[in-house]
């Protein structure tokens, strides 16, 4: 899946890369923070997608499961923070929020969603558990990475990026490259899978900052 010698390399250097990554991490979890100080300066955050924080802080507790059960430490110290994190910006969008039903609706999806896994990874003994676990956890995490893609048509459309989250996805390149390195020399497949796509996706989302702005093009005024 990767080249051998590489790995052999980067083994000898697996806690610099552990502590790399999880300092690198510390910057996309304190990300989301410029978005909520700018919905409440504006007074409301509607007009923010309430996935950034209910993916964000379901992605935390998935992962801080998954680091327990693989009992990498590195994992769990730092979802245990960014749990507790974005808990906190998940209340502060739902204060600022006037229309909560959307909210409510994607709230109770995710409750019930991240519950049956967590029963899941608990109750089943198999010994494989952690496998499995690791491949859901994987796709949550692609799924929730690559939603700003969701939002390419309306890019290309506008011909901005202005809807995208770019303090979110350049800090998310950072991470992905630092646990991408710290998965090889650690030899943990399900880590190397996760990052490596991850690395392509956040890519791609930088690709559409190159093109587009990040403001809308003025309109023409009438009279010009």
């Amino acid at each position: 899946m990767y080249d051998t010698k590489i790995a052999m390399v980067l083994e000898a250097y697996s806690n610099v890369f552990s502590f790399i990554a999880s300092t690198a991490t510390i910057p996309l979890l304190l990300s989301p923070s410029l978005i909520c100080k700018n919905f409440i300066k504006k007074g409301f955050s509607d007009d923010v997608r309430p996935l950034i924080f209910v993916g964000g802080l379901s992605r935390c507790i998935l992962f801080l499961q998954f680091g327990i059960q693989s009992g990498l430490r590195s994992l769990i110290r730092v979802h245990s923070f960014g749990t507790l994190l974005y808990a906190t910006y998940l209340t502060l969008y739902y204060i600022y929020c006037k229309n909560r039903v959307p909210l409510h609706k994607m709230l109770i999806k995710a409750i019930i969603f991240v519950l049956i896994l967590l029963g899941f990874v608990n109750f089943k003994t198999d010994s494989l558990i952690t496998v499995h676990f690791g491949f859901i956890v994987t796709i949550v995490h692609l799924s929730i990475l690559a939603s700003p893609l969701m939002n390419v048509k309306n890019v290309i459309k506008t011909k901005s990026t202005a809807g995208m989250p770019f303090p979110l996805i350049i800090c998310g390149t950072v991470v992905s490259v630092s646990w991408l390195l710290y998965g090889i020399s650690i030899h943990n497949y399900t880590l190397i899978l996760q990052m490596t796509i991850s690395v392509i996706l956040t890519g791609t989302q930088l690709s559409l900052f190159v093109i587009y702005p990040s403001k809308l093009p003025k309109p023409v005024s009438k009279d010009e």
